[in-house]
């Protein structure tokens, strides 16, 4: 799976392996994927399946709402001033956020302990550092964090 620095490149990525990714796809209905195309070079193109634009929102909604069931607040994680404090960071570039939010979640998961417990339980033991990649992705896809934290965007 690509690093979030490929995610800083190419957004659209993370929406083709979120798909791919089956501790994420378990948040999806079939009405969340599309096919698309996307050009692999050489003038060749490949239909992929990638979740839609209009699903993101949908998505990290589940996922935030089935963390906090296993006892992990994603949401205050990223919102709360007390912890990653996204509002207040909105100065700093889009790839840069991105990167510091995922080296975040993952330095909030080596805390052990309940934390990933819930995480494990939520995306599964193996797959937990490479969706919380994916999920701090798809959460800068048409600024969906910044309106789940409520954020003040000045004009």
């Amino acid at each position: 799976m690509p690093s979030i620095t490929d995610y800083e490149n190419n957004i659209n990525q993370a929406l083709i392996d979120a798909v791919a990714e089956p501790s994420i796809r378990e948040f999806m209905d079939e009405s969340d994927v599309e096919i698309i195309a996307i050009d692999i070079g050489d003038g060749m193109q490949a239909q992929v399946e990638a979740l839609t634009g209009d699903s993101v929102r949908k998505i990290i909604e589940r996922i935030i709402g089935k963390s906090q069931k296993a006892g992990v607040d994603m949401k205050n994680w990223i919102c709360s001033e007390d912890e990653f404090n996204l509002c207040s960071k909105l100065g700093t570039s889009v790839g840069e956020l991105m990167r510091n939010l995922d080296c975040f979640l993952k330095q909030k998961a080596a805390q052990g302990g309940l934390i990933l417990v819930g995480l494990a339980t939520l995306f599964g033991a193996a797959a937990w550092g490479v969706a919380l990649t994916i999920f701090g992705a798809l959460g800068f896809v048409n600024n969906h964090f910044i309106e789940l934290c409520g954020c003040n965007v000045s004009a």
